[in-house]
């Protein structure tokens, strides 16, 4: 797997004495008074706070736990021989917590040896009650074994990879996924509306089917849900940021910034993500930009959030000093036994108390009250409490200045007409529109209540950017619409997307198809494997390797006995090779189906009819141009196209009706190029619809602004080593650091010296040797900001960042 690429002690046993792994620089964030006054403030909110987390302190990995307060740090779990304890969870009310505990040298960073598997276990948060709760449990890629549903019950992932609900009071089980024979499975949000495995996806669950609908990767690591199950977080780049990811609108945006300044100077390289039950606290690590997840010296930092967007309030504070790697921890913050609030000023809150005689205390600072109602006049963030003697009942209140609809999508559509979606009801009031900044719509009409459509005059071309007005929320403040610009998506390819199968844009689009019977719309994402990486586009750069995109052929496969039709179409970049090399092919269990190949600048196809002879078909394309290729099989004929243009078409006594596909595979482990816009279809594709794709290829290709280079030569006279994939566990691309010298200077340069754990060419560079450079800027590669980076050379902020080769 390809993971960058994709018990019980009775009461507390306060850990002292125990060795120190590793050394941290003393200065004065490094002590613990530095953070107390942080401690009492946050603790303030807390109903009595605390936290968990997993550490090796001992030498052995265990459980530990500190009140948010501050005071010992105790461990809880129990000093198991043989045994290492990870991944601690803790129940929504905070009483117990569930665990894992697997034997010593194993870890849920690699597939567990055969026979081998963790044991879920479950203990009150003093260490206390500890028993087993499943003897051969799995977890998904890194640490993470359970999701409490309620206090009652959870998910958790069973030895045969199967999802299974979990109810405590009873023990009773329910399969909520099938199991499969990869590694790692399924874990669910509360509401059991999504779910993610190690390497982040938020994928929604079809529970009619007991089924997770695939969703594309993305970048980094160890992806979880709020309780709410409005969101998914997860550590988004190399050291951060960590990321919030909207399952509502498919938004993302950092929660802890990379480099946050936040945090102390030497302690902002963040992993380890987990947010509280009452989604009040968020927890994480950070280390002294040292990465190794096993020995890096991480500590534990909390911080208030608001539970609605999870937005950090005021600064993180350090809970944790230990040289030590302190990691995945968890916080119960606070019960929140009166909820949280939402509403628009001036915004109207009516309680029953929860206990008789109870008074109020709603933040504001108004005078206590005996009634529960209140009304807050001005926008802010209010705790609230009610007191009875020495109890006490706290809630979140979020009141909003007010404020019209917002515009959450604009989408093209046949019409030709513009769909804009709102995140209310609207009605309309005068509406207008500009589009790239000129007056447009020959008419305004409400689709439904949330949903404006405007009739254009022609069909959009390129892409650009719409203001709406004369909008009014329905409700009775019905004010105007938020002043916002939204990109206006464009005509999707492929134009004609009867019969489609799959279909891989770039890496950055969802790349959804309908799946034939059930219609949900599924995503195959890449598996990449060898030196393969994506582009500053997204687009898959092939260096020898070779993609896959399992269930792909399986989901063509479903259909072609309907029709006996079959087109596969792709985008390549042309290659320098001058020998034959396989493109792309569709496969079954005995052999090849379709391939296409490269020969020097020109191409070729094979593709073997059911109960027919093979057929090739030549492909003759401008070789200063990147070709787009159609081959397909249909009608009695076998045909290729390029750009658009059919270039050969023979006729053939068979079709693709008998053909079982299992694999769509691009590359073939010596071919070098760049594959972007992959579509397969069940049917035999038509020239109209090979025509429009091109058109649409074209704009796509146009809408790719252009990236200064410099092409220089330069001296090599430093450079940062190879690192190993111990040490970027659990990632196996890497990049480091290397510095020239040309003509006009010395320069860094950031070089791809590992792809899928395989150490490149360019690693081997020697010190002394000149070489002829071709770079580009760094900030043009987002790609590049989730893949490991080796800088060992002398800080020089004076050179600029450049990447390539």
């Amino acid at each position: 797997m390809s993971a960058g690429r994709l018990i019980l002690l009775a009461g507390l046993a306060t850990v002292t004495g125990l060795p120190i792994v590793g050394v941290s620089t003393r200065r004065a964030e490094d002590t613990e008074g530095y953070w107390r006054n942080g401690w009492r403030e946050l603790a303030s909110d807390a109903d009595d706070g605390f936290l968990v987390w997993e550490s090796r302190r001992s030498g052995s990995w265990r459980i530990l736990r500190r009140s948010l307060a501050g005071g010992d740090v105790a461990q809880i779990s129990p000093n198991e021989v043989g045994r290492d304890h990870f991944a601690p969870h803790l129940s929504p009310d905070g009483t117990r917590l569930v665990f894992a505990s697997l034997p010593a040298g194993t870890n849920f960073y690699e597939p567990l040896p055969d026979g081998v598997f963790a044991q879920l276990r479950i203990m009150n948060t003093d260490g206390s009650a500890d028993r087993e709760l499943v003897a051969k449990a799995r977890g998904y890629f890194e640490d993470r074994v359970a999701v409490w549903i309620d206090d009652d019950h959870l998910f958790y992932i069973d030895e045969h990879g199967a999802t299974q609900r979990l109810t405590l009071s009873t023990m009773a089980t329910e399969e909520i996924t099938a199991g499969s024979d990869e590694p790692y499975g399924w874990l669910l949000n509360p509401t059991a509306t999504h779910a993610t495995r190690g390497w982040p996806v938020f994928s929604p669950y079809d529970a009619a089917n007991r089924r997770v609908l695939l969703r594309k990767r993305l970048p980094g690591c160890q992806p979880y849900f709020s309780r709410d199950g409005r969101w998914g977080f997860w550590t988004s780049g190399v050291g951060g940021p960590l990321s919030r990811y909207d399952l509502e609108t498919g938004e993302s945006s950092p929660i802890v910034r990379a480099f946050d300044d936040r945090l102390p100077k030497v302690r902002r390289y963040v992993y380890f993500p987990m947010l509280s039950a009452c989604q009040t606290a968020f927890a994480f690590s950070a280390s002294p930009f040292k990465h190794d997840h096993f020995k890096s010296d991480y500590d534990v930092f909390v911080a208030r959030v608001d539970p609605f967007t999870l937005e950090i309030e005021g600064k993180p504070q350090r809970y944790t000093f230990d040289g030590a790697c302190d990691r995945f921890p968890d916080v119960h913050y606070s019960r929140l036994r009166l909820g949280k609030h939402r509403g628009t000023a001036p915004f109207t809150l009516a309680l029953d108390a929860p206990a008789p005689g109870a008074h109020w205390d709603f933040g504001d600072g108004s005078a206590a009250s005996e009634r529960g109602t209140h009304t807050f006049t001005e926008p802010g963030r209010y705790w609230i409490t009610a007191m009875r003697g020495d109890e006490r009942w706290r809630g979140y209140v979020r009141v909003e200045a007010p404020s019209g609809p917002h515009p959450v999508l604009a989408r093209l559509v046949p019409g030709p007409a513009i769909e804009v979606e709102f995140d209310r009801a609207i009605r309309l009031d005068g509406p207008s529109a500009l589009l790239g900044g000129h007056p447009c719509g020959q008419s305004f009409a409400l689709v439904d209540a949330t949903t404006l459509r405007i009739e254009l005059a022609k069909t959009l071309r390129t892409r650009t950017r719409l203001v709406v007005r004369g909008v009014r929320g329905a409700d009775t403040a019905g004010l105007e619409v938020a002043n916002r610009e939204l990109e206006v998506k464009l005509e999707a390819w492929p134009f004609e997307p009867d019969g489609l199968a799959f279909v891989f844009e770039h890496g950055e689009s969802d790349n959804l198809v309908a799946e034939p019977g059930s219609g949900q719309l599924v995503t195959f994402p890449p598996e990449l494997s060898g030196p393969v990486h994506f582009d500053r586009r997204y687009a898959l750069q092939i260096e020898g390797g070779i993609v896959t995109f399992p269930g792909a052929a399986e989901n063509l496969a479903r259909t072609l006995p309907d029709n006996g039709g079959c087109s596969v179409a792709v985008s390549i970049e042309l290659s320098q090779h001058r020998h034959d090399a396989r493109i792309l092919a569709l496969e079954s269990a005995n052999g090849p189906l379709l391939e296409i190949w490269q020969r020097e600048a020109r191409f070729f196809a094979k593709l073997w009819p059911s109960g027919s002879e093979p057929v090739e078909l030549a492909l003759f394309g401008d070789k200063d141009r990147m070709p787009d290729l159609t081959v397909g099989i249909g009608g009695g004929f076998a045909f290729g196209r390029v750009d658009g243009v059919t270039r050969a078409r023979v006729e053939v006594p068979g079709d693709a009706r008998a053909w079982r596909p299992t694999r769509l595979v691009v590359g073939d482990g010596t071919w070098h190029g760049t594959v972007h816009h992959i579509a397969v279809f069940s049917k035999a594709r038509s020239e109209l619809g090979s025509t429009e794709d091109q058109r649409l290829l074209d704009e796509w290709r146009d809408r790719v602004p252009p990236v200064e280079q410099l092409r220089v030569q330069g001296k090599l006279t430093a450079k940062s080593p190879v690192p190993t994939l111990e040490k970027i566990n659990p990632y196996r691309d890497a990049i480091s650091v290397f510095e020239y010298e040309t003509a006009d200077g010395p320069v860094r340069v950031k070089h791809r010296v590992m792809l899928d754990g395989v150490r490149l060419p360019i690693a081997d560079r020697e010190v002394g040797t000149g070489y002829d450079l071709v770079l580009e800027p760094s900030t043009a590669h987002p790609e590049i900001q989730a893949t490991y980076v080796e800088d060992a050379l002398e800080e020089r902020f004076d050179l600029e960042d450049w990447f390539g080769g």
